[in-house]
């Protein structure tokens, strides 16, 4: 249920900025936030996007829906257990969904938040991807707190 809600809230923005912002037509929010329209045809900033068919359609469809699976079943298991868990894996599910439906229904991700100074080249990003990065952050924080209490009490099974 969250999942849908943010999934359609990050559709909901991205189809605003297609209709207000043109194409690579980025407007000044303050000297170092940017906000318009970019078509991300790659992935991670827009890398990849003159890789070969056979190296760029895995790393764009198939492996974005191998990891929503993944994380779908993760969000099940720990669904009861242990809170923070479940909100790194929903909220890397919800990137991972959000920015594959655009891929599905526009062919491209649609980005449109850029951070940097006027005049340089900083890269674009959009709602999903900071759930993913938010997402992730938690995720390692949790496994490094995990390793801790591991190296502090050797006699602890996994």
């Amino acid at each position: 249920m969250i999942i849908a809600f943010l999934v359609m809230g990050d559709q909901l923005l991205k189809g605003t900025v297609q209709s207000f912002y043109q194409v690579n037509n980025y407007e000044e929010v303050t000297s170092y936030l940017w906000v318009g329209h970019t078509q991300n045809y790659g992935f991670l900033f827009g890398t990849g996007v003159n890789w070969p068919f056979f190296v760029r359609w895995p790393l764009l469809y198939l492996l974005p829906v191998l990891l929503q699976f993944y994380f779908l079943k993760l969000i099940i298991i720990y669904r009861f257990a242990n809170f923070r868990r479940l909100l790194a894996y929903t909220l890397i599910t919800t990137g991972l969904f959000g920015n594959f439906l655009d891929r599905i229904i526009y062919g491209h991700v649609v980005d449109f938040i850029s951070i940097g100074p006027r005049g340089s080249l900083s890269p674009s990003f959009n709602t999903s991807d900071i759930f993913i990065v938010i997402g992730a952050i938690i995720y390692l924080y949790l496994r490094v707190m995990d390793d801790l209490k591991d190296e502090a009490n050797p006699l602890t099974i996994k």
